[in-house]
């Protein structure tokens, strides 16, 4: 016979019951929108970087419409140019400086021979360079039979100060070859940055990184101009593009391809082999540990074999300062400098006087490279804790992560090079860089390019991109040299 004790204890068993499944429904919709609000705010911080493509397409499919979030020159499919502006700025007076070097870009011409004949003794210069491959010389390179590594690593010591040095005796060409296929020692899964990649140590005991291909090479990501993954052909091509065009702050990075069964797994972590697995297609694949990597997005090899950039750590120490051309990573909100022209100015009195030239100087170099590759992803730029470089465009600030470029062939982000328009200065051996290459750089590029192991790094749209891109360069620095009337002040 039930009780009303019974009662009693059935119904506080309900109540209980219930309540715990409140408390927990409570906990689950604040943890989802605590995960959330984190990942809004690492979005607002660094982009949304590791996401899968906001737009994305190969190259033979229809463009998608698309927001624009930045301002940017769209071409179209009969090559001509079009001035895209957020909503957002059109009350602002940036528009006015775009139409202005839209304007000067209709008054280019073809470059004349002198140019292209400067742009030839360069492409096979660097040519050569790339092309001597041959790391053996003679027996003493051989330790039992195999490669001493230790002649080699002694070459890069001093990198980036001794470029011209390994480019004139050959060895920058056997560096990239010996490189291509260095025995790794050990293997890791990297917890640095927000995308995957692996911390290699090769053998004779030099670091590097390797950031594994997402994308084939005729991907086209549209969208947010930071959108997508890293691009390992991008990362490759921005190395040969530095060398070729006299920017000698960066890592040495040469394409690899990496058989994961042989080269990988047998010198891997337990850290990393936790994370391999085999696909459904029999494929091995394995994922990342870095903020934004998931299980669910792994890279997976083709019959065990994955292509990446290898890239060289280098062995100057930095320190990270943000940029002061950096975008605010937030749907229609906008960064001041990204409203006001005269925001130049700002960033003067924020740098250190002594230095302010040359650091400023840098900060233009350094944007006229991104808007060549399509790099719009730089928020913090790497300055060298210790000395400078003794020669290049860019003195003070290294070229390290180049991974979001080439990403849109048909669209040229011109809020890249704001701080050359705003600031309207540049050193005078780059612009006289720029002119030797008008016309001419796609191909140049491609052809120095031949010998790393994942050649082609870029398709034709991209070598196509990078002449007009360097067009609109030429024409911002005489849209400057115009509104100034005065070349010294600009040219420096």
């Amino acid at each position: 016979m039930v009780t009303r004790k019974d009662i009693t204890n059935c119904l506080m068993f309900l109540v209980s019951v219930m309540i715990v499944m409140n408390i927990y429904t409570l906990l689950i919709f604040w943890k989802t929108k605590f995960d959330k609000e984190l990942e809004n705010q690492k979005v607002r911080e660094y982009g949304n970087i590791g996401k899968l493509p906001i737009r994305q397409r190969t190259i033979n499919s229809e463009r998608q419409n698309v927001d624009v979030t930045s301002v940017r020159f769209q071409i179209s499919k009969d090559g001509k140019i079009r001035l895209l502006v957020p909503k957002e700025l059109r009350n602002y007076d940036l528009k006015s400086v775009e139409k202005e070097i839209l304007d000067k870009i209709k008054e280019e011409r073809t470059p004349v021979n002198s140019e292209i004949q400067g742009t030839a003794y360069l492409e096979r210069r660097w040519k050569r360079a790339f092309s001597r491959t041959s790391v053996i010389r003679n027996e003493n390179d051989l330790i039992d039979g195999r490669l001493n590594p230790l002649p080699v690593w002694r070459k890069i010591i001093d990198w980036p100060n001794n470029i011209e040095k390994l480019v004139n005796d050959g060895s920058l060409g056997q560096i990239l070859s010996f490189l291509s296929h260095v025995k790794v020692i050990q293997a890791k899964n990297s917890r640095r940055g927000t995308q995957l990649k692996l911390e290699l140590i090769l053998e004779g005991g030099e670091m590097a990184f390797f950031k594994p291909a997402w994308y084939p090479l005729d991907t086209q990501i549209r969208g947010e101009p930071y959108g997508g993954k890293d691009r390992h052909f991008g990362e490759v091509a921005a190395f040969y593009l530095a060398q070729l065009m006299g920017y000698n702050s960066g890592p040495i990075v040469v394409g690899r391809k990496l058989n994961l069964v042989n080269e990988i797994l047998p010198y891997s972590t337990k850290q990393l082999n936790n994370t391999f697995f085999r696909n459904s297609g029999g494929e091995l694949c394995f994922y990342g540990v870095c903020y934004y990597c998931r299980k669910q997005d792994p890279i997976c090899s083709v019959q065990n074999e994955i292509n990446g950039a290898l890239i060289l750590q280098m062995k100057q120490k930095f320190k990270l300062f943000q940029n002061p051309w950096r975008r605010t990573y937030k749907k229609n909100e906008f960064a001041n400098w990204e409203k006001n022209m005269t925001y130049c100015q700002n960033v003067l009195l924020d740098l250190e006087p002594t230095k302010r030239t040359d650091l400023l100087l840098d900060i233009v170099a350094v944007s006229a490279f991104d808007f060549l590759i399509g790099n719009a992803d730089r928020h913090h730029l790497d300055f060298f804790a210790g000395d400078p470089v003794t020669s290049g465009h860019v003195l003070n600030i290294a070229l390290l992560d180049n991974g979001k470029s080439f990403g849109d062939s048909e669209e040229d982000y011109i809020d890249i090079l704001a701080p050359l328009y705003q600031c309207c200065i540049i050193r005078n051996e780059l612009w006289k860089t720029f002119l030797k290459f008008k016309g001419n750089l796609g191909k140049s590029l491609n052809s120095i390019t031949f010998f790393d192991p994942l050649y082609p790094l870029l398709t034709q749209s991209h070598l196509t991109a990078l002449n007009r891109r360097l067009n609109i360069l030429i024409s911002t620095v005489k849209m400057c040299l115009d509104r100034t009337n005065t070349t010294h002040t600009v040219i420096l």
